[in-house]
């Protein structure tokens, strides 16, 4: 069978609806590390909060099921995907951990790649502050 875009639009309105209220979430997270950002007094602080920052935004790619009209199409009721006929698997190969060539690994690897980078970004002790709790112990 092809399924054509008509098909796809037909769960639109679902997860267009969790999309919105997944990024909203998100926003309001992301305005709280604004708060943070604009509080900052040290470099520390700021670099601590730069670094939830770019956490979230990256994190933030909606690259789930939950959000593909695709994955929502061809989901069974127990939330088993047959890609057997998606439109997307087509073009793109089908998504999953499983398939290393596809558009959605990659995505997703680059995101765990930049998600690791990040966690490295900032440690707090960049300014000898393991080496003062030390001392306080001694």
């Amino acid at each position: 069978m092809t399924y054509t875009e008509k098909d796809y639009d037909s769960v639109l309105p679902i997860v267009r609806e969790r999309t919105v209220r997944w990024l909203e979430n998100r926003f309001r997270y992301l305005n709280e590390v604004l708060q943070e950002i604009k509080k900052a007094k040290t470099t520390s602080e700021f670099m601590k909060a730069k670094q939830e920052l770019m956490y979230c935004l990256i994190s933030s790619m909606p690259i789930s099921s939950d959000f593909c009209p695709f994955c929502q199409l061809h989901a069974d009721a127990e939330g088993d995907f047959d890609c057997s006929e998606c439109t997307y698997a087509k073009k793109h190969d089908k998504c999953g951990i499983i398939y290393p060539d596809s558009t959605w690994r990659k995505l997703a690897d680059a995101r765990f790649s930049l998600l690791e980078a990040i966690k490295d970004y900032w440690h707090g002790d960049e300014f000898g502050a393991c080496k003062k709790k030390a001392a306080i112990r001694e």
